[in-house]
């Protein structure tokens, strides 16, 4: 019966995407417990375990989608997209936030409420990170006044939208930064003070790194190593083991650019090892593609090839 099949679906949605949120702390390093971890069992344990569960995972989350249950398709949000770049599987996780999108913005109400507007702009600002580019500058925009541009219901409870805008506008600034190095360095660091208000170290840290990356492209190395370090500090302190081995590798790239080819290697094979420790395959592609070029600076043809 239809009722009966709902009623299961319903029951096995809840399960999975409760499932994705418990998962969270792990993928971001924290653990689900205070005290600092540089080990990175607890993010690929979740990460193995998402992998064990992904179709039932998915499954889950398209049926909330489908249903209108805000507060599952939320809980699940990070988890789910933390996965997708971890596996560097970029186009999937795109779609798969694409038509959650849609899905529910054919069941909200016209006028959403303050959380269903919350909830659809941080699938839109999910669907860009997992790999944007200029086409998704305009669905950026459109979040950030769906949650600026309404005025909300006189009953309706007060929503902090802090997080989704300080994730909204860090994405602005990383799309901006090829065309507007300026107004990027706006939209991140207006983002980084949103993540310092809300105590949201992980936030902070993805902030710092977007940062680091926009200085480089302009030559200022000096200070593009100082907000990788802060970036990496903040990495260990929660333990984002993922994190920790992509900031080393920012900063071997800083220590090719400013003639250091010794220093550069070492990071970069410290960052690769942390990489392949924690089974993050587009890490350790990203970090022996920047070690062959400092090789070849070395003069270490074979090796490099």
């Amino acid at each position: 019966m239809p009722t009966t099949r709902d009623a299961t679906r319903d029951r096995h949605s809840g399960y999975y995407t409760s499932l994705l949120q418990r998962l969270e702390a792990g993928l971001k390093g924290t653990r689900q417990f205070t005290g600092p971890s540089t080990d990175g069992q607890a993010a690929a344990q979740a990460v193995a375990e998402i992998d064990l569960e992904i179709e039932n995972m998915r499954a889950a989350w398209e049926w909330a989608a489908v249903r209108g249950q805000i507060e599952q398709i939320d809980q699940a949000m990070d988890s789910l997209a933390i996965y997708y770049r971890w596996r560097s599987h970029h186009a999937q996780g795109k779609t798969v936030f694409r038509r959650a999108a849609e899905r529910l913005s054919e069941v909200v109400s016209p006028t959403p409420s303050g959380e269903e507007a919350r909830v659809l702009a941080r699938l839109w600002v999910w669907q860009s990170r997992l790999w944007g580019d200029d086409r998704d500058r305009d669905v950026l925009v459109q979040s950030l006044s769906l949650l600026e541009g309404r005025a909300p219901a006189s009953q309706e409870p007060a929503v902090d939208t802090r997080p989704a805008r300080a994730l909204i506008l860090q994405q602005m600034g990383w799309l901006e930064g090829s065309n507007d190095p300026e107004v990027a360095g706006e939209y991140c660091r207006e983002s980084l003070a949103l993540h310092e208000a809300l105590g949201d170290r992980y936030g902070m840290a993805e902030v710092l790194d977007t940062l680091g990356t926009l200085v480089r492209g302009q030559g200022a190395y000096d200070e593009a190593r100082r907000l990788y370090e802060r970036c990496l500090l903040l990495r260990r302190e929660i333990g984002d083991t993922r994190g920790i081995a992509r900031s080393l590798l920012r900063l071997s790239s800083i220590a090719q650019f400013q003639g250091q080819p010794a220093e550069s290697a070492r990071l970069a094979r410290e960052g690769i090892a942390i990489s392949r420790s924690i089974g993050d395959q587009g890490g350790v592609a990203s970090g022996l593609s920047d070690l062959a070029l400092t090789l070849l600076w070395l003069g270490e043809f074979a090796q490099a090839e």
